[in-house]
């Protein structure tokens, strides 16, 4: 067989070997899941290729993310506030800004400090302050340190 052609198969099956396929399913309860197999119970799944990065994950603080600006409450005639939009108290940006940071590792101000936890992990200290306000300690190495401060509502106010 000629060389030339094993060469141009080589490269063929190579060609795809930086994009990964998955398969995006949603459940009755709008709970997205990213497999490679069929999707679980059957769902009909929504066939996505995913290119492969070169730079890896980043244990970096992300950048704040950019929240478009909410209308300002609506006054009712009987005086009320209806506040317009949010998902939690915190209001930290929309899920996938979240989902990406917690994926990157990254935490940034206004989510909340379960988000906070699942990007960073358990903190190796917490000092609470008469404010009800926390500082949370992260030991990176022997010498380095990081910390996430919290109010009492829950929510990532700063790190550093």
């Amino acid at each position: 067989m000629d060389r030339r052609y094993l060469l141009i198969a080589a490269l063929l099956a190579t060609a795809d070997a930086s994009a990964a396929k998955l398969n995006k399913c949603v459940d009755d309860n709008g709970h997205v899941t990213f497999t490679q197999s069929a999707c679980p119970g059957g769902l009909a799944g929504e066939s996505i290729t995913v290119q492969r990065g070169g730079a890896g994950m980043s244990l970096g603080p992300a950048p704040t993310p950019v929240v478009p600006e909410q209308e300002a409450p609506e006054t009712q005639a009987s005086g009320q506030v209806n506040v317009v939009g949010g998902g939690s108290a915190c209001d930290g940006g929309s899920e996938q800004d979240i989902r990406t940071a917690i994926v990157r590792k990254q935490v940034f101000v206004g989510m909340t400090d379960k988000q906070a936890r699942q990007a960073w992990g358990p903190p190796n200290e917490i000092n609470r302050s008469s404010s009800g306000d926390d500082q949370w300690v992260y030991y990176r190495g022997n010498v380095d340190m990081q910390f996430i401060y919290v109010d009492q509502n829950g929510c990532v106010t700063g790190w550093n």
